[in-house]
């Protein structure tokens, strides 16, 4: 059996009380410790502790300085929060936007320029009717394959651009042609050929002096009977007799005569071997032409007033009726 003396249990309680002295305060500085290394951990760290308790937060105590470098994520950002405020200069590129989330109404007016567009971007769908003016259209731009058929009409050509050069051959018909457009300006030299002349067109008004002579006329042309003429080399005083014969006819006698100065023609109408009609011929009047008519059933005498006289004479006699003309 062991003896427990009063100075043995004495020890014993005087241990246990300083034990219970030192141990309890170095408790309690341990707990304060932690408690103050709670109060300087990161925001996400005491959150993590705090789970719930929100309200232990003082307002605007979280500043830019108490959040860690990409502590901020997706899930942290409420709905809206981002307003153009928040998004700094210049920070907005083709990667953030996603596709076709931009439509007209973000984009500003004018905000579209040349450099914006990509080459080949605009279709014929992106154009409003009548917004290409003349001023947007280059010039020589417009070729045959950018014309409608039948486009083309009055109202679009310019005074005098329809040139030569600008018109098919055998393009120019009858119905393109106005009426009266035919001038002898437009008409080029021996191109009114026989075929271009229709039946009973030529008249005598068509006909130049002295443009029909005997190669001109068909081999079916028959002389007429009530048509002579005559030439007299030397007119004497026997002259040249036109008649219009047995027809007894009126006619008349048409004379072209020369002559030398002072040369006088004679001309008896009545057939009375009177001249009824004298001519002298002068240096400014040395040839004569006249017509005399000629009564039914006379003769008409040209001569020369005497032997010497050096008048040459054309004569024709032309019966009124169908009588034979004739000059002797």
């Amino acid at each position: 059996m062991v003896e427990i003396s009063s100075t043995m249990i004495k020890y014993k309680l005087c241990k246990n009380y300083l034990m219970n002295k030192i141990t309890i305060p170095a408790l309690l500085l341990g707990v304060v410790m932690i408690a103050g290394a709670f109060a300087f951990m990161p925001v996400q760290e005491a959150s993590t502790v705090h789970t719930g308790a929100t309200t232990t937060l003082a307002a605007d105590a979280i500043t830019a300085a108490k959040i860690a470098t990409d502590a901020i994520g997706a899930s942290e950002i409420a709905a809206n929060a981002i307003g153009a405020a928040e998004i700094a200069n210049a920070s907005i590129d083709a990667a953030t936007f996603a596709a076709g989330a931009v439509n007209a109404a973000a984009i500003g007016a004018d905000a579209i320029t040349a450099a914006k567009i990509a080459d080949n971007a605009i279709v014929a769908a992106n154009i409003a009717t009548d917004a290409i003016t003349a001023a947007k259209i280059a010039a020589d731009s417009i070729g045959a394959s950018e014309i409608a058929a039948n486009a083309i009409g009055a109202a679009e050509i310019g005074a005098d651009a329809i040139t030569a050069a600008k018109i098919a051959a055998d393009s120019i018909g009858a119905s393109e042609i106005a009426a009266n457009a035919i001038g002898a300006a437009e008409i080029g030299a021996d191109a009114i050929t026989a075929a271009k002349i229709a039946d009973d067109a030529i008249l005598a008004v068509n006909i130049a002096t002295n443009a029909v002579g005997h190669l001109e006329l068909a081999d079916a042309v028959e002389p007429l009977s009530n048509v002579a003429s005559a030439v007299s080399a030397d007119l004497n005083v026997a002259g040249l007799n036109a008649t219009c014969g047995a027809g007894g006819d009126a006619f008349l006698v048409h004379y072209i005569v020369v002559g030398a100065n002072g040369d006088v023609l004679e001309i008896d109408i009545n057939d009375n071997n009177t001249a009824d009609l004298e001519l002298v011929l002068l240096t400014a009047t040395l040839m004569q032409t006249g017509t005399v008519a000629g009564a039914a059933g006379a003769t008409v005498e040209i001569s020369g007033d005497d032997g010497s006289s050096t008048i040459k004479a054309i004569v024709t006699v032309q019966c009124t009726g169908n009588g034979t003309a004739a000059i002797s």
